[in-house]
């Protein structure tokens, strides 16, 4: 499909984008997930939003009712998926972090470039990540030409599982593997990924009043290095403006003026 784009985010601070829903738990404030895999996602209205808000300051109202409609326009010509999860930061006892990805993504990602025709140099090698990776409780892999510097794994733990080394594995496509991402993969099956994407960072907010607590509250995120991707079919006008938000720094969902959200968002090129 001619018209259909692809681009990547990679969260440069603490991202929350909230579900809005009413909550019993611990966590006050939740952030949006997908409804069946349960991963954190950006929905389309949310993102669309941050995308009109950050191009406001750059075109006129014209070329932003084209791209996005207006109450007085219609509906826009622009078709704008969710942020999709790509990888997500991890920590371990043998560097501060690594990225992980897993199969159910890898999979999830190619159907969405084979639906729109969207042709990569790297499918073959996208292929392999899905496949090798074993569907038990426990298996993280850690691919040596993703990792050089891991020369062992032997008591390497990552959030508390026990890993396992993959270094007969040759991509032919590293660099843009690396470039959507992130440096540093590994890959752990989709059981141990759901678990640990379940629990993901909550940091307690206080608003103070006359410097005395009002009021504390707990609020779920998606932190920093996280990357997703999202697709665009775009119009047939203004698209030299909607690559306004290429290479730029956007903000997407809430809680600006305390830093966060505060995103780079980049082409992903077919």
């Amino acid at each position: 499909m001619d018209n259909f784009k692809l681009y990547s985010i990679r969260c440069l601070t603490n991202l929350h984008v909230g579900n809005g829903d009413a909550t019993y738990s611990i966590v006050d404030n939740q952030v949006q997930r997908d409804v069946i895999t349960n991963f954190p996602v950006i929905n389309p209205s949310s993102l669309k939003g941050s995308l009109k808000s950050f191009l406001k300051s750059k075109y006129d109202d014209t070329a932003l009712k084209y791209i996005f409609g207006h109450e007085d326009h219609g509906i826009g010509n622009y078709k704008i998926f969710p942020g999709t999860l790509l990888s997500i930061p991890v920590r371990s006892n043998k560097k501060p972090f690594f990225r992980a990805t897993c199969p159910r993504i890898i999979k999830d990602f190619i159907d969405f470039i084979d639906t729109f025709e969207y042709d990569v140099t790297y499918k073959d090698d996208l292929e392999k990540i899905k496949s090798f990776t074993n569907q038990n409780i426990n298996s993280i892999s850690v691919v040596k030409c993703f990792n050089e510097d891991i020369e062992d794994v032997k008591n390497l733990k990552i959030e508390g599982f026990k890993a396992n080394l993959k270094d007969e594995l040759i991509f032919n496509k590293k660099e843009d593997l690396e470039n959507i991402f992130g440096k540093d993969l590994i890959v752990i099956n989709d059981l141990t990924f759901s678990k640990i994407v379940e629990k993901l960072p909550v940091i307690a907010r206080n608003k103070l009043n006359n410097g005395e607590s009002e009021n504390l509250w707990y609020e779920e995120v998606v932190p920093r290095e996280t990357r997703f991707y999202f697709g665009v079919i775009q119009g047939n006008e203004y698209t030299e403006e909607f690559k306004g938000i290429e290479k730029n720094v956007v903000q997407i969902g809430g809680n600006a003026t305390i830093g966060y959200g505060f995103c780079d968002i980049n082409s992903i090129r077919g």
